[in-house]
């Protein structure tokens, strides 16, 4: 059990970390999962999760602001389409993809695990901006909670702290209290910390957590 909870220490942060990658590991195919890789990083400062997965800027994850559809299932932006040539230059390119990479980080201020990540457009190398990053990564519901930093916190642009590089993150600032409020009053393994905070801070930016990983966990 956590010695300090909503808190963690580094010894029980870096114990989450492993037993969520052996958790993965263990079921099996990472594909099915969604994931294209999943490692512990050990660094001077700590342990690191890092997470990697490809999305596609083609119906993105987390947008619901759907095109209306005729009473023949064809959209109306597909019919207008049909008659812009302009508009098949401007379609994207169906193999086109983004790559995303998370990195979790125990925070030695906040003492609780805070997400950085960077989206690139691949195969290119740049990363992409703030409004991409709302486009694709972070669902229509969580939009507005992260734009007023509510009790998720909210997205800033920032330096990673191990490598130095720019990255985004979400703001650690309300963690302790939104963890104090999901998982008060119960026996929290580190294991278990780390599952309840991907679902609480890793859903508002397309980080979910397969149900197949859960099915021994009583989240």
């Amino acid at each position: 059990m956590l010695s300090a909870f909503p808190f963690l220490t580094a010894t029980e942060f870096s114990s989450a970390c492993q037993a969520f990658a052996d958790r993965v590991h263990a079921y099996g195919s990472l594909q099915d999962l969604g994931w294209s890789s999943v490692r512990v990083l050990q660094q001077p400062s700590g342990s690191i999760l890092r997470l990697s997965k490809s999305i596609s800027p083609i119906g993105p994850p987390g947008n619901d602001d759907t095109p209306p559809v005729s009473e023949d299932g064809e959209s109306q932006v597909d019919q207008l389409e049909e008659d812009d040539d302009e508009a098949l230059i401007r379609r994207p390119d169906p193999g086109f993809r983004f790559e995303v990479e998370y990195d979790i980080i125990l925070s030695p201020t906040y003492r609780v695990p805070v997400l950085y990540f960077v989206l690139r457009n691949a195969p290119r190398e740049g990363p992409a901006g703030m409004e991409a990053v709302y486009q694709y990564l972070v669902p229509h519901q969580y939009k507005t909670e992260l734009k007023s930093v509510g009790v998720m916190g909210g997205i800033s642009m920032g330096y990673h702290p191990e490598s130095g590089v720019p990255a985004y993150f979400v703001h650690p600032c309300n963690t302790a209290d939104a963890m104090k409020d999901v998982g008060g009053g119960r026996d929290i393994t580190p294991e278990t910390y780390l599952l309840l905070w991907l679902g609480l801070i890793g859903n508002c930016v397309n980080l979910h957590v397969p149900r197949e990983l859960l099915a021994s966990n009583n989240i």
